[in-house]
């Protein structure tokens, strides 16, 4: 049923255009009001070989909420709770078909492919920590950039690539100041946390042992969430 959900947020998100999915609507949100909807259509079509003295309604939610629990499950495998998730962008996070390869080395020999023209043919300074980065402002000015040194260079073109954290701290490195709407992307932006236990053990582990043994193993990490005990939780475990 999850998986089933999961799914169809992401085609949900797919098959949207533009603005048309709230920008304030998470994936949470959407599990939140299909699940009950989706259980009790469940529940409706078997409702049989359901005892006699069943609630519908009451059991609908029960199911629903354990649902909802399970959500958690996604939220460690892509590294970010499902009420922070986008439904709207959701559809980026959508898995490639096939399988996911693994690079079993380093990806070094790639690196040193890409470098290869660039070290040939640039000047490259290391420990040179820039403080300022000013545009210009006519289209025959050059981009300036100053550094912790004093020194002053001027550019044709410049290309910024910096950490999230130092972005949130120096956005004041900027001249003019950025867009409103880019310092606040950059302020509401964060990292996911994704965490992955490895464990062999070669005799019968029941399913709550192994969910003691995962919380016990995992509780140093920060932020990790806690998840319902629930079957789908040993998929976490890689």
């Amino acid at each position: 049923m999850l998986w089933d959900l999961i799914d169809s947020a992401f085609k949900h998100s797919n098959n949207q255009s533009g603005n048309e999915i709230p920008a304030h609507l998470s994936l949470y949100d959407y599990l939140k009001e299909e699940a009950p909807k989706r259980v009790l259509a469940e529940l409706q079509l078997h409702r049989k070989s359901l005892p006699s003295d069943v609630d519908l309604e009451v059991e609908a939610k029960r199911r629903s909420d354990l649902v909802l629990d399970m959500a958690a499950v996604w939220g460690a495998y892509v590294g970010s709770e499902t009420c922070q998730q986008s439904l709207r962008y959701l559809w980026l996070e959508e898995c490639l078909d096939g399988e996911n390869l693994f690079c079993a080395g380093t990806y070094e020999a790639v690196l040193e492919q890409i470098a290869e023209p660039v070290l040939k043919a640039a000047d490259i300074r290391y420990n040179c920590q820039v403080t300022k980065i000013k545009s210009r402002s006519t289209p025959k000015e050059k981009v300036t950039v100053q550094t912790v040194a004093g020194e002053t260079m001027e550019f044709d073109e410049v290309v910024v690539t910096a950490p999230l954290g130092w972005l949130k701290r120096n956005l004041d490195a900027f001249e003019p100041k950025v867009p409103r709407r880019f310092e606040e992307a950059v302020h509401a932006l964060g990292y996911g946390s994704l965490d992955k236990v490895s464990f062999t053990r070669h005799t019968f582990l029941p399913c709550t042992d192994i969910y003691c043994a995962m919380q016990q193993c995992i509780r140093p990490f920060r932020g990790i969430m806690e998840h319902s005990l629930t079957h789908p939780l040993i998929d976490c475990v890689s």
